[in-house]
């Protein structure tokens, strides 16, 4: 791989200075969500206790399509 980015490098006349922007943890985090990444996978990643934290960090919410409970079969107590 090492070998295709010298190349490139050459070839593109490329002697010196940053080649590739830096992506700091946020960029990545929101690349991760747009690319499909689940929320509490990015937490994961992140090091987040809670999954209200990573929703401030990228500016969203949890999309919850089917809840736990729904998979599980269980039901809430209508009390």
């Amino acid at each position: 791989m090492k070998s295709k980015v010298d190349a490139w490098l050459a070839a593109a006349a490329i002697t010196r200075g940053p080649v590739f922007p830096t992506i700091n943890k946020a960029g990545c985090a929101r690349l991760c969500h747009l690319a499909g990444g689940e929320l509490d996978q990015i937490q994961f990643l992140l090091g987040h206790v809670s999954i209200q934290t990573t929703e401030r960090y990228l500016g969203c919410k949890q999309k919850l399509r089917i809840a736990v409970n729904d998979r599980l079969g269980i039901e809430p107590n209508a009390a």
